[in-house]
């Protein structure tokens, strides 16, 4: 794997957490890929590094379903 693609995984790996800990929307209990698809979307962001508000704003439209 390249070294972007580990980079890559690490942020992943540490969004995925931060999804699955502290935001988890659905409650506890949910498999741990169950906000992989939101997580690779957030990585994507953080890469192109969006103001925070934009990260937030999708993780609150996430939230509402």
């Amino acid at each position: 794997m390249s070294q972007r693609g580990r980079l890559m995984r690490t942020r992943f790996e540490q969004v995925r957490a931060i999804l699955h800990v502290d935001w988890d929307p659905i409650g506890s209990g949910v498999p741990l890929d169950e906000y992989d698809s939101y997580a690779w979307q957030l990585v994507k962001l953080l890469q192109a590094a969006p103001p925070r508000e934009e990260s937030r704003a999708i993780c609150v439209r996430r939230r509402q379903g």
